[in-house]
């Protein structure tokens, strides 16, 4: 069964100003979508974030895939990509660079291969309660969008979003989510 990488751009204000987040899904065929397709319900969930995030937000994705967990990977391109933007008004000012909400993606595996990671960041400053934590609000929204990522891919007979280990050359279905209201820090994964 193909696995693919979905690779979601984001730009914001501050910082370096752009970002990466990258996705995973099992087809049971070459990338034909119906729907919802694996790659509509990554789209469905940032657009749960549309409103929570200023007009300098963008979330991107160029409509290629590739291919991963194969000796020989292929590059491909599925459908149109689509770029969307934030939409709430007030400021559009980040919290510090570095740091992130974190929604962390579990498996059947409760191990650190089983488990993946999609950040949401930075973080604008409006998210933020006077002690330093992610508001109940923001949490509520980004907590219904997880479930729908993990309900809709596992209702999806054309594929599921899953959790990749390269170490082990296996790729799990994602069965929920966690979303701590304490962001996060991003190391670099530079070599």
């Amino acid at each position: 069964m193909p696995v693919y990488r979905m690779t979601i751009k984001t730009r914001f204000p501050g910082g370096s100003g752009e970002g990466t987040n990258t996705w995973h899904f099992r087809t049971t065929d070459a990338p034909v979508f119906g729907a919802p397709s694996p790659a509509d319900i990554v789209k469905g969930f940032y657009q749960t974030l549309q409103s929570n995030v200023g007009s300098t937000y963008f979330w991107s994705w160029d409509g290629s895939l590739q291919e991963v967990l194969t000796a020989a990977p292929e590059l491909v391109a599925v459908q149109s990509g689509w770029s969307l933007q934030g939409s709430a008004g007030g400021s559009t000012d980040s919290g510090p660079a570095g740091v992130g909400l974190c929604v962390t993606w579990r498996t059947t595996a409760a191990t650190k291969s089983g488990r993946g990671r999609t950040f949401i960041a930075p973080v604008p400053i409006g998210w933020f309660e006077s002690n330093g934590t992610i508001a109940e609000s923001i949490l509520g929204t980004i907590r219904t969008a997880a479930a729908q990522v993990v309900s809709s891919s596992i209702a999806d007979g054309n594929g599921g979003i899953c959790v990749v280990s390269q170490k082990e050359a296996i790729a799990r279905d994602v069965i929920g989510s966690t979303i701590n209201d304490q962001v996060a820090y991003l190391s670099s994964r530079r070599n």
